[in-house]
């Protein structure tokens, strides 16, 4: 009896062993990968717009009643042309009379300078008080014309570069124009186009000027444009959230596209070329004394495998060495 109770206790403890061996080393599908090769691409991409170095907003530096507009919305100008111009008859009244009122203060002054030259070293007060009075007048007159000269100057808009008119405030001559009631013309010479993108400290380090990319402007998904690195930003961009830098991108239009101002749109580099690459995701590594290993199955068994890894590729981990195609591994989350 005793033996046979000793019999049955071996046994129990024999097949829960071998219960434990089958349930930690079966091979179990539902979290197993089998490796295969890929030809990958690691890339880079980064949002942005169509910027220019030369644009220009001009408005009237004062007030007065519109008299002409010599351009509209497409017009192609030069540099200098004339653009639009307020009503100058009252400002060019102003600007006289400012004139000649300044004439009439430096005679005043020079009258009261004539009768104090004698007295450069007994100069009364009361003297003195003449003399400074008038000069001061004089110059307040002659800073009212420069002024009105300004004023009558700036009645006249004039394009500061060549290119094309791409926005007109509507409005119409005769209207008045103020700071409330402004009259804009917007020019851009497309020659300076280029991609203004953005690039974060952590993506910044990745790229270097003459690099090459293609941008995808929302404008013309179909058609992407080739673009080269011009300048990579020393200093942060301000009003941004986080650290983020500009990246200015010189296109090239073999489609003859025509890219304007304010497009958005996404340029991407290529990072690196990977043939015949191995990646796993993350939860079939660990990190074990600061070597990753996988759980891999050898012989029917499983066991853990020290393994070599590179970069991350959208979220893959590229292995460089410790797994051959055809190798099955398993999720190692818990």
């Amino acid at each position: 009896m005793i033996r046979r109770q000793w019999f049955l206790v071996v046994l129990a403890a024999g097949v829960a062993v071998l219960a434990g061996w089958y349930f930690f080393f079966r091979v179990d599908t539902s979290k197993s990968l089998v490796i295969k090769k890929a030809d990958l691409t690691e890339t880079l991409t980064l949002s942005g717009e169509i910027d220019a170095d030369e644009k220009s907003t001009m408005t009237f530096q004062t007030a007065g009643k519109l008299a002409f507009v010599k351009v509209k919305e497409g017009d192609s100008v030069k540099k200098g042309q004339l653009l639009a111009g307020l009503d100058t008859g009252d400002l060019a009244a102003a600007e006289k009379s400012a004139f000649y009122k300044y004439l009439a203060a430096d005679v005043h002054a020079k009258y009261v300078e004539d009768t104090v030259k004698d007295h450069a070293k007994d100069e009364s007060y009361l003297q003195r008080d003449s003399r400074v009075a008038a000069q001061t007048d004089r110059d307040i007159k002659y800073d009212a014309w420069l002024t009105a000269q300004r004023a009558l100057r700036y009645a006249t808009l004039y394009s500061p570069i060549a290119g094309v008119v791409y926005d007109v405030t509507e409005t119409q001559p005769g209207e008045f124009i103020t700071a409330a009631n402004l009259v804009e013309f917007n020019i851009v010479n497309p020659e300076t186009i280029y991609f203004s993108a953005t690039a974060d400290q952590t993506e910044v380090g990745q790229l270097a000027s003459g690099q090459t990319g293609k941008v995808t402007l929302d404008a013309f998904i179909d058609d992407p444009f080739e673009a080269k690195v011009e300048k990579i930003a020393f200093t942060p961009k301000e009003d941004e959230t986080g650290t983020v830098y500009e990246i200015k991108l010189t296109l090239t239009n073999g489609k003859q596209l025509e890219p304007r101002l304010g497009m958005t749109g996404d340029v991407t580099f290529v990072l690196g070329e990977h043939p015949g690459a191995i990646v796993v995701a993350s939860r079939y590594l660990k990190t074990t004394n600061g070597d990753k290993t996988v759980l891999k199955l050898v012989n029917g068994r499983k066991q853990q495998v020290k393994v070599e890894t590179g970069g991350v590729i959208e979220g893959q981990t590229l292995i460089l060495a410790g797994l051959t195609e055809g190798e099955t591994i398993y999720d190692q989350t818990k």
